[in-house]
């Protein structure tokens, strides 16, 4: 492990160094040896300025090609790193210069996904390092990670193969171990599978990739308790587990994701489940889980992850809205407590006929938590509603955010087909500037504190004719003002977008109803069940809108908290004057913010702009031309 302190007081020498001898003759040699310590840190473009220096200033240069090319790799420059390796290969007679040169270039066309290319270029390398004897298993490693992106599977482990045999070290291995047994799945010789998968956390026993291939496995070999240990080693909630199972299985295999998810929810003791039906006899919980399991289905399907929906608003006050923007306070997710629709909370068990005991007496003190959000850009509506200054309708603010501002997957990370592993520390040269640095690890710490909450849509139910009307969705208006699109592409775009979203409203019409057939099962033969199924029900509740308030097309974060035990964790707050409760989500950046629109009446608009280019945002504000007098 790099030891910054060390590696900063080094650049200070370094930087002395070079201050007060401006004719040393060394003096490219100390900007080279700088350029490395800029590296480890992970401060790239330093690095590369160094580097250029030391290329530049140097008789023997040569040596600067190979790190300024892999610098310009790491900041996504793709271009200009082929050029420093190409120089490389074309210049340098020196066998392990070039192979280091080869292989790094594959490197780079494999990010590009140009694998034929890749698979040349690491062939090459392979050629080059046998010239002197010093080839490195690592390489064979890499090209068992391109031919199974070539589909060469039996290639592929004979490489992995190769380098375990060969043993480099033990979390390399561990690499090797998890991507041969995603081979051995994708051939579905599932048993090799799950041996290369459990020797891999024998090396790592944190391995998430791996417990998580490992409870794909075994859900597909029938053992549900197996996979649901492996999930809860990998530290993923059901939710996480049932929405990626639920979109790799057709209808008809579905309802048997339910078993894992059970053996899920029995594993773990102080999950929301078992805290709220504690006071259930055996039977009377059994038939809960059921509808709790179909909760959490719902909630699934209500996750955001359609191509088109890429942006979304919220609207605020001017003065909110600088905050976030400009001194980069964090998010708020209000509690539900103080919503302006008095119903919130109370549509969903209206349509279930159950809303007179929506405030039962609870043994765990919970409480639903919000961040609201709209696919609508600027909406008259929500600009009367929303944001008012001085209590004057049109005067607020919508602010456009980027659907990188929330977690992408519902969970925390996303399975894919079965996990390939993360090859960036291992897939270049092996030089003595490419270890993994303590700032590295410090954003990896930071961004797992900094968890972020996926983005649901809102679902608008009529009570009275018992179904869901619409979902939050993207209006057609809104396909036929992007630019740049013609007519029939339009057409075509929102056909299928269309479809997409009517499939949706399908499947949870049908939820629903089974939600309700459960309900009647588990709720007792004086409904004595009902208060706690009540309060199983409420990460749901508050994604579910009447349908009179369809138009806002909204969506939504939210969390949900246990204030008895939040009085250790204090992730609860309360403004000054106690009229509010809400929890901190992270500030929005500079990267998430696609654009401000002024309401019609808002005032000062140019200001905020010249804030904006003064702050360096690559966006300026507008007023919207809605209608309003």
């Amino acid at each position: 492990m790099v030891d910054r302190m060390e590696i900063e007081k080094k650049i200070e020498k370094l930087t002395q160094f070079i201050n007060h001898n401006i004719v040393n003759p060394n003096i490219p040699n100390a900007y080279y040896n700088r350029g490395l310590a800029y590296y480890n840190l992970g401060e790239n473009k330093k690095a590369i300025e160094d580097f250029s220096y030391f290329i530049e200033n140097s008789k023997d240069n040569a040596d600067g090609y190979l790190p300024r090319g892999i610098a310009y790799h790491k900041l996504g420059e793709y271009k200009k790193a082929i050029e420093d390796f190409s120089y490389i290969i074309t210049n340098n007679d020196n066998n392990d210069s070039k192979a280091d040169a080869y292989l790094s270039r594959g490197v780079v066309y494999y990010d590009q996904k140009e694998y034929q290319k890749a698979i040349e270029d690491i062939n090459k390398a392979i050629k080059e390092y046998k010239k002197t004897n010093t080839i490195n298993p690592i390489v064979y490693y890499n090209r068992g990670l391109i031919y199974n992106k070539l589909k060469k599977n039996q290639k592929a482990i004979e490489d992995f193969s190769y380098y375990i045999n060969n043993k480099y070290n033990n979390d390399c291995n561990a690499d090797a171990y998890l991507s041969r047994g995603v081979v051995y799945s994708e051939q579905e010789k599932f048993q090799k599978a799950v041996a290369d998968f459990n020797d891999c956390i024998k090396i790592n026993p944190n391995f998430i990739k791996a417990h998580l291939n490992l409870g794909r496995i075994y859900y597909i070999l029938g053992k549900y308790k197996e996979s649901a240990d492996s999930y809860n080693n990998a530290k993923k909630d059901p939710l996480f587990v049932l929405s990626e199972l639920y979109k790799r299985e057709k209808n008809e295999r579905r309802i048997k994701i339910r078993n894992v998810i059970s053996e899920m929810i029995d594993l773990d003791e102080t999950n929301f489940f078992n805290r709220t039906t504690i006071s259930l006899n055996q039977t009377k919980q059994r038939a809960s889980k059921n509808i709790y399991i179909i909760m959490l289905e719902l909630i699934s399907i209500l996750h955001i992850n359609n191509k088109n929906e890429s942006t979304f608003s919220h609207y605020t006050k001017r003065s909110t809205a600088s905050q976030l923007i400009f001194k980069s306070s964090p998010f708020r997710l209000n509690s539900t407590i103080t919503c302006n629709d008095p119903e919130e909370g109370k549509t969903l068990l209206k349509y279930l006929g159950k809303d007179e005991i929506d405030n039962p007496k609870k043994e765990h003190n919970y409480q639903a938590f919000i961040g609201c959000f709209t696919f609508n850009r600027e909406s008259l509506n929500q600009f009367r509603l929303y944001g008012k200054e001085d209590n004057k309708e049109a005067t607020g603010v919508s602010l456009e955010i980027k659907k990188e501002f929330f977690d992408e997957e519902v969970g925390v990370t996303i399975l894919g087909q079965i996990y390939q592993p993360d090859t960036s520390q291992f897939f270049e040269s092996e030089s003595n500037f490419v270890e993994k640095t303590d700032k590295e690890e410090n954003n990896k710490k930071d961004k797992e504190e900094n968890k972020k909450y996926a983005l649901y849509r809102c679902i608008y139910l009529d009570p009275e004719i018992k179904r869901a009307i619409s979902v939050g969705h993207i209006e057609e208006y809104a396909f036929y003002r992007e630019k740049n699109n013609c007519l029939l592409e339009t057409i075509n775009k929102y056909k299928n977008y269309k479809e997409d979203i009517d499939e949706v409203i399908e499947d949870v019409n049908l939820k629903l109803k089974e939600l309700c057939e459960h309900i009647e099962i588990a709720k007792g033969e004086n409904n004595e069940n009902l208060p706690i199924i009540c309060e199983l029900l409420l990460p749901l509740r508050y994604l579910v809108k009447h349908v009179a308030f369809k138009e806002e097309q909204e969506c939504r974060i939210f969390d949900v908290k246990d204030l008895k035990e939040d009085k250790n964790d204090k992730e609860v707050h309360f403004t000054d004057d106690f009229m509010q409760m809400y929890i901190e989500y992270q500030p929005i950046t500079k990267e998430e913010l696609a654009g401000v629109v002024f309401a019609p009446k808002a005032e000062k608009i140019e200001v905020f702009n010249e804030s904006l280019r003064q702050n360096d945002f690559n966006i300026t504000c507008e007023r919207s031309t809605l209608p309003f007098s």
